[in-house]
């Protein structure tokens, strides 16, 4: 399970691996192809990869804590897990 922050503020929590992948997808779309890049290779996408984003996302555990910069705010996910379990 996966919580969702858009600079400090929750904006989900308790995400399922394939709900926070839709997330990541839908935040994706928001993007011009520069901040699409940065936004890809910070989640481990790169060019080189065989398959598309979203097969990427679906096909690889998201390792988290992970920080991501999003347009000019920063996005963090957590694993509900592993902080609640701390």
């Amino acid at each position: 399970m996966y919580d969702l922050f858009i600079d400090d503020k929750q904006i989900a929590n308790g995400l399922s691996p394939g709900e926070l992948n839709q997330w990541l997808l839908d935040l994706e779309k928001e993007l011009k192809d520069e901040g699409k890049k940065h936004f890809r290779e910070d989640l481990g996408f790169t060019e080189k990869t065989k398959e598309d984003f979203e097969s990427f996302l679906y096909d690889n555990q998201i390792e988290a804590p992970k920080f991501i910069q999003f347009k000019n705010k920063f996005l963090l996910i957590m694993n509900t897990k592993r902080y609640l379990s701390s």
